[in-house]
């Protein structure tokens, strides 16, 4: 399917880049709602409780909780400091679910960062604007680097 991910509605907050980019997105990369888990509990440190935005191909048993692919959401991230707390943030969520991608988003775009020799570099990534996922190559580039299959397969 094609879609827009340039949006007739003004974002006002997260919750506006998760339901009219993020969820589209996905969707269009071929999952479906029951695929991802929004806000998935997870126990990081001394019983802390911490909540990845999205959790794709997510097996959440107790203690053994595990998902393919982390997406963290945010308003935006235009700033590198947001940018850079951003990427902590999603890479302990990842690490700790033993992601193989790791991957953030906000109204400036996706951004995804590849599983390399264990772990996720910030320095090693695609981005691509929502109005670039418009085109056939770069979307099937970030859905390659994503690796949809790798998630289900």
């Amino acid at each position: 399917p094609s879609a827009s991910y340039v949006p007739s509605v003004e974002l006002l907050n997260e919750r506006d880049v998760e339901v009219h980019l993020i969820e589209p997105f996905l969707l269009r990369l071929g999952y479906e709602p029951k695929d991802w888990v929004r806000q998935m509990p997870v126990k990081m440190g001394r019983g802390e409780r911490n909540y990845p935005d999205y959790a794709i191909g997510a097996k959440a048993k107790r203690g053994e909780e595990s998902a393919k692919m982390i997406l963290e959401s945010k308003f935006q991230l235009s700033a590198q400091s947001e940018f850079t707390d951003a990427f902590y943030q999603a890479k302990s969520y990842a690490l700790r679910l033993q992601s193989k991608t790791l991957a953030m988003a906000a109204r400036e775009g996706v951004w995804v960062f590849p599983l390399q020799n264990g772990s996720f570099d910030i320095r090693e990534f695609v981005h691509k604007g929502w109005g670039e996922l418009n085109h056939p190559d770069h979307f099937h580039e970030v859905l390659r680097l994503i690796g949809r299959d790798e998630v289900f397969g």
